[in-house]
């Protein structure tokens, strides 16, 4: 059955706790609203409870994105840039995703958590508050949504930027020692 469409203002809960492994690709129309660092990294990895509010929010996200499911306790071992959880996700991956952000360190991988500061707070162990990195309400319109996207990869290819600046530095650097080096010996 194909997903549904996502509406916006539409409410986002949870209630079953089953994944799917499902691989939403973007269309190869090209899009008139993307900016330039949205075609960069583009890779969401939806851990959402509710089977229906994934469907939706995968249909949703991959006119824009790829979209990746984990399949019950697994997530998929791809490569992504962003990760959007609910409270019974995150109590789930909540050590996996820790790691994961910690392996990616010191470039960004961001955690968007959608729920409330309330949900967040009594559902889910203080532990996995860390890996948070936005908050947005389920009932959040879609322009809120494509602005936080927006910022979050914004923020994670700036600081995968500064990262490969700095590799590149570190090389140039070790070089220039190098053949200083070969000066003061010849």
């Amino acid at each position: 059955k194909p997903p549904g469409r996502a509406r916006p203002g539409s409410r986002l809960s949870q209630s079953n706790r089953s994944y799917d492994i499902i691989y939403y690709s973007r269309d190869a129309a090209p899009r008139r609203d993307q900016d330039k660092s949205d075609t960069k990294m583009n890779r969401i990895l939806l851990l959402a409870s509710d089977r229906l509010h994934r469907e939706r929010l995968a249909d949703w996200l991959s006119a824009r994105y790829d979209v990746l499911f984990a399949d019950g306790s697994e997530v998929p071992p791809l490569a992504f840039d962003l990760a959007i959880v609910d409270s019974g996700a995150l109590v789930q991956h909540g050590e996996w995703l820790k790691a994961r952000k910690d392996d990616e360190f010191p470039v960004l991988l961001p955690v968007l958590f959608l729920g409330t500061s309330e949900e967040l707070s009594q559902q889910v162990p203080q532990k996995y508050w860390l890996a948070i990195d936005e908050i947005l309400s389920e009932d959040a319109e879609q322009i809120e949504v494509q602005f936080r996207l927006g910022n979050l990869f914004r923020t994670r290819h700036a600081t995968l930027e500064l990262q490969l600046e700095h590799e590149r530095l570190l090389y140039t650097s070790k070089a220039v020692e190098s053949i200083s080096d070969g000066i003061i010996i010849a």
